[in-house]
């Protein structure tokens, strides 16, 4: 945890998402050294609601958590356990503050990825109980129970339901430690906000070992024999979403069913780029992500393909096998500074997944997301919302290229270098390339 933005304290009790101290270090009588705050400022969070993320109003983007409260164990506690506490020595709470916890990739880009790093590296204690502090007392989001019960023996619990007080009838009780204390010989406070830019790969690759037992097959949408010699692509669908859908899915569905890649690689033999002919036809299926996770992730792990529009199914591309690709859509005017910073990084540090984009330059195949024209919407965020029609020709290039190169890195590489893995709906070149240095496919040659 030395990575990480810590602070520890001794002899605390937590009371109602106070921490109370009891540490004679900070007693007034004896000292006039005051209790160190720990800042949760950048700790900001967007709005929960059924519209998709809530950054996209203005008033529910980077919503602030409150400052923490630290006070001195007074003579005026409230309960018997806080007048005459018991610490515990055997119980010790980690409790991490996460920036934007209701966002399942940054969850997964930060917090979660730091601690699996810890922990395969035997520096993270698996007995510790993790905690989290979410705003307001709000509950946790699914997703986090799964990610840290991979990593920790105890379930992962709120800071609300640790704290609340033993006496009061409509508190859940908490099992996050042994005892069912909230008195500590030590606590640790922890906070993250940064995405992390490689090992995301390893980190989905731990939880599919952790639940592999609990993964369900997915062969009502891939057989596992019938299936075998084909190109598997998800189309991760977003019905009925307020933004970034892809208008035109269904026809495109048809198309990719109807994709002929053994005419494709006669003619790549012909021009001399023909590939090995891993796969003889193409089966495409639309996926709503979000609803089932372990199918999510099950099914990710079994596909060679993932078309998504930028946004947090993307993430999935963290639990595809190796030599695989995810191909991402842009919407019209996307900035790729911004763009640049997710998946198009992420996963060229890595360089497990293959990645591929499709930026969307013309006008005519892009629409207004459902918000766009109404006063409380933010308007920075107007070209990451739009909702794409995805011209064929553009997928089938891509599709084509990926058939052709199969799992090899050195052909993906070559095609990275060539400029083919990213393109506009006009079918041009892009330039648009993260910044990664000697850790990118374009030294790939060099680094093996």
């Amino acid at each position: 945890m030395v990575r990480w933005s810590c602070q520890q304290y001794r002899q605390v009790c937590i009371d109602q998402q106070q921490f109370v101290v009891y540490d004679p270090q900070y007693n007034p009588r004896y000292s006039k050294q005051k209790i160190p705050g720990f800042d949760v400022r950048e700790m900001v969070y967007n709005w929960p609601n059924p519209h998709g993320n809530g950054d996209k109003f203005e008033l529910g983007r980077d919503i602030r958590v409150p400052p923490l409260a630290f006070r001195v164990n007074t003579t005026a506690e409230p309960s018997a356990d806080l007048a005459q506490p018991t610490f515990s020595a055997c119980t010790s709470p980690l409790i991490i503050w996460q920036r934007w916890l209701y966002n399942v990739g940054e969850v997964f880009e930060s917090s979660y990825v730091r601690m699996y790093e810890e922990f395969a590296a035997g520096a993270l204690d698996p007995s510790l109980s993790l905690v989290v502090a979410t705003p307001h007392g709000l509950r946790l989001p699914s997703y986090m129970p799964l990610f840290y019960g991979a990593l920790f023996k105890r379930p992962v619990v709120t800071l609300a339901e640790l704290s609340a007080r033993k006496d009061d009838p409509q508190a859940t009780p908490s099992n996050a430690t042994a005892e069912g204390w909230h008195c500590f010989e030590r606590v640790t406070l922890c906070r993250f906000w940064k995405r992390k830019g490689s090992g995301l790969a390893a980190a989905g690759e731990h939880l599919l070992r952790t639940y592999a037992d609990r993964l369900p097959p997915v062969s009502d949408l891939f057989h596992p024999q019938d299936d075998a010699d084909a190109l598997k692509v998800v189309f991760a669908s977003r019905p009925n979403a307020t933004g970034r859908a892809l208008l035109n899915e269904a026809e495109l569905l048809q198309a990719c069913n109807g994709l002929d890649l053994a005419g494709a690689e006669a003619a790549a033999r012909g021009s001399g780029r023909g590939g090995a002919g891993r796969f003889k036809r193409v089966k495409c299926v639309a996926h709503v992500f979000g609803r089932d996770l372990f199918y999510d992730w099950s099914l990710a792990s079994s596909i060679d393909v993932l078309v998504a529009t930028h946004g947090a199914a993307g993430y999935h591309a963290f639990y595809m096998t190796r030599g695989s690709s995810l191909v991402e859509i842009m919407p019209y005017k996307f900035q790729p500074d911004w763009a640049n910073r997710y998946y198009a990084l992420m996963l060229e540090m890595d360089r497990k997944v293959f990645y591929w984009s499709i930026w969307i330059t013309d006008p005519n195949n892009s629409a207004p997301s459902a918000f766009e024209r109404e006063r409380v919407f933010r308007k920075e965020y107007t070209q990451r919302e739009r909702h794409v029609s995805l011209p064929w020709p553009a997928l089938r290039q891509h599709l084509l290229a990926i058939a052709e190169i199969g799992c090899d890195p050195a052909s993906y590489a070559a095609a990275y270098v060539a400029g083919r893995h990213a393109i506009s709906d006009e079918l041009q070149p892009i330039p648009f390339r993260p910044t990664v240095g000697s850790e990118g496919w374009a030294h790939w040659s060099q680094s093996v």
